[in-house]
């Protein structure tokens, strides 16, 4: 079988690296087989398990797959671990005026 952090091609026994934000533990025939879940991500190559994925910190989204950390819009902010910009929270402390006027009118 092929060795863990590499995937071998199936019909073929040439081992090929593991790609950033996967990896490859034995036996693993295509680069993608084994995604890093989404909201971490994983930057190196030659990865063997799930528990080298690295948590996405907060402020960033890292979809399924991700090698790198994305940086959410200015004006947004996410949890630890986020998946996607979807997810994100509008940062109280970066609010349009009208919004935050609008919201103490409400509260009048």
């Amino acid at each position: 079988p092929c060795p863990a952090t590499k995937y071998c091609p199936l019909g073929t026994s040439v081992p090929v690296s593991c790609p950033a934000g996967h990896y490859c533990p034995e036996a693993t025939e295509t680069p993608f087989q084994f995604p890093c879940p989404g909201g971490f991500y994983l930057s190196s190559t030659d990865n063997f398990e799930q528990g080298q994925c690295q948590l996405c910190p907060v402020g960033t989204y890292c979809p399924q797959g991700a090698a790198a950390e994305r940086q959410c819009d200015p004006r947004r902010t996410t949890a630890r671990g986020a998946s996607s910009s979807v997810h994100s929270m509008t940062s109280p402390a970066r609010a349009p005026m009208r919004l935050l006027r609008s919201i103490l009118r409400m509260s009048l």
